[in-house]
């Protein structure tokens, strides 16, 4: 997707059968990322815009860790989030259900794709969601804490990453970015 160019029919539909967005969502979402994120209509932001852009909206979160969330959302790889992976990303923040988060987490985390996560790539989580909880206000930091136990040279696969962390409410929460399980951005 090009300076000016909109997202396909095909785009549309893809993005309408992988989430919960309807049609008219996705044009809206879509109006406000042209207006609000890609100031310079390239058609999508580049790293250093998404950082500005996300920087002020989520203050508590390091530039650091905006950049993991950047690469994670870069479906392609190609340095650049178009319109289409900012829609995904919009769900996987907002609409889509807590096993889906947590797993886009571990994903986004796993920064050598090795299937798992080891004790830096935890600690990493774990300082994300510190800042998370200082943003809203939680008071018990401890929230990986109490679902895994630090070891140097540990590694977590995926599935015990879920299956660990889904019972926890706060935690889930925080990753919701929501208190009621439901957020109503569209």
């Amino acid at each position: 997707m090009g300076a000016g160019q909109s997202l396909t029919a095909s785009e549309t539909r893809e993005l309408c059968a992988k989430t919960t967005f309807t049609k008219d969502n996705i044009s809206q979402i879509e109006k406000d990322f042209k207006k609000s994120a890609d100031l310079d209509k390239s058609g999508g932001l580049n790293q250093a815009e998404f950082v500005k852009f996300f920087s002020s909206r989520l203050s508590n979160w390091s530039e650091e860790t905006l950049n993991v969330i950047f690469k994670a959302f870069d479906t392609d790889k190609s340095g650049f989030l178009s319109c289409k992976e900012c829609v995904a990303a919009l769900y996987v923040l907002t609409k889509s259900p807590p096993q889906e988060k947590l797993g886009w987490i571990f994903d986004a985390f796993d920064q050598d794709n090795s299937g798992t996560l080891d004790y830096n790539e935890l600690l990493q989580i774990r300082a994300v969601f510190v800042g998370t909880a200082i943003a809203f206000g939680e008071r018990e930091f401890d929230l990986i804490d109490k679902a895994f136990t630090f070891e140097e040279g540990m590694k977590v696969e995926k599935k015990a990453f879920i299956a660990t962390l889904i019972n926890h409410g706060k935690f889930l929460r925080l990753i919701g970015f929501y208190e009621n399980g439901e957020y109503s951005l569209y």
